[in-house]
């Protein structure tokens, strides 16, 4: 089951695009699985978790289909933060939702003791750690693209819904649902203080 969180550098010029990637249900260490229904939906279940944690806490955040069984789920900050303070954020947010729901989320490397679950993937927000961009067709027999969808839209897509056939058509026909995340920065310090207890 997979799935990412995405913690991003709002600047558009910044060398340091700043990434959480922190869903990521990988069956294989290090790469992510190949479509899977099931899977996809389970990822859909947990993003939705996280949406709901984000929405309480006044987050803005995006998400976006990997093209294969993941989701991308990307918070804009402002350029300020370093990786580690980013990926100290995700393992805050990890820690929490698999408070909330143990039985569905697991922030265990280890695969062998992660079977059925969704993994929260905190460590992947480091320099040099790589993600599949928007709109980047991934290796599969039908091209599937990693596409930016509105969180309306979520619970009625699968990741076979986009490929490189037909992406360019939806795009005239809808727009962007990202077409404003570089202006949406937001700043980590005002979110972790409505983390603290009052």
């Amino acid at each position: 089951m997979s799935g990412n969180m995405l913690l991003t550098d709002a600047n558009k010029s910044s060398p340091k695009n700043k990434k959480i990637r922190a869903i990521q249900g990988n069956e294989n260490k290090g790469e992510e699985p190949e479509y899977n229904l099931k899977a996809f939906k389970s990822a859909s279940e947990i993003a939705y978790h996280l949406k709901e944690l984000f929405d309480e806490l006044k987050i803005i955040s995006y998400v976006k289909t990997s093209g294969k069984t993941g989701l991308h789920i990307f918070v804009p900050v402002i350029r300020t933060y370093s990786y580690d303070q980013t990926r100290a954020f995700a393992e805050i947010v990890g820690r929490i939702l698999t408070k909330q729901i143990p039985q569905k989320i697991t922030t265990v490397w280890d695969t062998s003791q992660r079977s059925g679950k969704v993994f929260f993937d905190y460590n992947q927000n480091a320099k040099g750690k790589t993600i599949a961009s928007v709109f980047s067709a991934r290796p599969s027999i039908s091209a599937t693209v990693s596409m930016p969808v509105k969180w309306e839209k979520l619970e009625s897509i699968l990741p076979s819904d986009f490929t490189m056939l037909n992406v360019p058509d939806i795009l005239k026909r809808h727009s962007d649902p990202w077409k404003d995340i570089l202006g949406k920065g937001q700043d980590l310090a005002k979110i972790l203080d409505n983390l603290s207890p009052k």
